[in-house]
């Protein structure tokens, strides 16, 4: 990523509304490749107490007043390992192809969701060679409020828009957390109050 400008993955999240269709809620089978759907879930358990607090902590030192997201740190790492029990690093190499030794690029992000805010489609990731790793804080995000675009990974936004892909709505808790590689085509619009943390990583 030498060279590239800086993209707040943040930008490309929220970003002006398109209309979709509704459908049904739907995992990807457990022995579908990532590669194929573009994203997966890793089940485990609720966050402790103490792991929320952390959460909230983090943000609200960070955060002016009018903040939607501020830049984090390890807790957001360690908030997502407890769930997936593997580092990101790891995971990101493995899904990303890219060798034990080689350097990739971290982000790291806390969000609240803006009760002003529209969403619509959007990427992932700005890079056809990342991958996204979102968790929920509090609350449940579902009911059209994430819906995914299996295999738009391996779409421009413009064919994305011709194509139709349909959209599917899985269930998005906090025992849970959300993978998405590349440049997948997702809606996310999570209920007032609730929080999020990402981790991204690109090659």
């Amino acid at each position: 990523m030498s060279g590239e400008k800086y993209v707040n993955p943040y930008e490309v999240l929220f970003r002006p509304p398109h209309l979709g269709r509704q459908h049904k809620p739907i995992d990807p089978p457990a022995e579908e490749s990532m590669e194929i759907s573009g994203f997966r879930f890793i089940d485990g358990g609720e966050p402790s107490p103490t792991e929320v607090e952390t959460i909230e902590k983090a943000f609200n030192k960070r955060a002016s007043q009018n903040s939607t997201h501020v830049a984090g740190e390890k807790e957001c790492d360690e908030f997502i390992e407890s769930v997936t029990h593997e580092s990101i690093l790891k995971i990101a190499k493995r899904e990303l192809h890219v060798p034990p030794d080689q350097l990739i690029a971290r982000q790291r992000a806390i969000a609240r969701h803006d009760p002003e805010h529209q969403n619509g489609p959007k990427t992932a990731h700005p890079s056809n060679d990342g991958i996204s790793f979102i968790r929920v804080v509090n609350g449940c995000v579902g009911q059209e409020s994430l819906k995914l675009y299996r295999s738009s990974h391996h779409q421009s936004m413009e064919e994305f828009h011709k194509t139709h892909v349909k959209a599917e709505e899985p269930i998005l808790r906090p025992d849970r957390v959300l993978v998405m590689l590349g440049t997948l085509k997702w809606d996310f619009n999570p209920p007032s109050g609730c929080k999020i943390v990402s981790s991204f990583a690109a090659a």
